[in-house]
């Protein structure tokens, strides 16, 4: 979504997850795959995808590797910066602004993916944190 900034209060307001990406992650991609499901089931939750890693030679068409998923650029690596990320897919789990839970790599084999399927449960079903 280049050109449109992801707004600060955008995730600071009821349960979002943001997937820190890179357009040259073959993991990051396979995590795309994965969350599909995962985003369509979960509507209570807020997903946010940002491109940590990229440039301008990398990002054709990647919006459509992830439909399911608003893309945001890390323009001037001010994110990346902030949350010292070294490495992607990475996501993390926001409750009112607050991070909660984080993730890093693929979940790869049926017990991760199933572990990671039932954290979400966990987090659909409970109640947002009051500030």
């Amino acid at each position: 979504m280049s050109g449109i900034p992801l707004k600060d209060d955008e995730l600071r307001h009821g349960k979002v997850i943001l997937v820190l990406l890179s357009t040259e992650c073959e993991p990051c991609l396979k995590d795309g795959q994965f969350l599909k499901s995962v985003i369509a089931k979960y509507r209570n939750i807020r997903f946010y995808g940002a491109l940590l890693f990229w440039s301008e030679a990398t990002v054709d068409n990647i919006e459509y590797k992830f439909p399911e998923l608003p893309l945001f650029y890390d323009e001037g690596s001010f994110l990346r910066r902030q949350l010292e990320v070294k490495s992607t897919p990475m996501k993390i789990y926001l409750d009112n602004g607050v991070v909660k839970q984080v993730w890093t790599g693929t979940p790869i084999t049926p017990e991760a993916k199933s572990r990671f399927i039932k954290e979400f449960e966990e987090i659909s079903s409970r109640s947002t944190t009051r500030h």
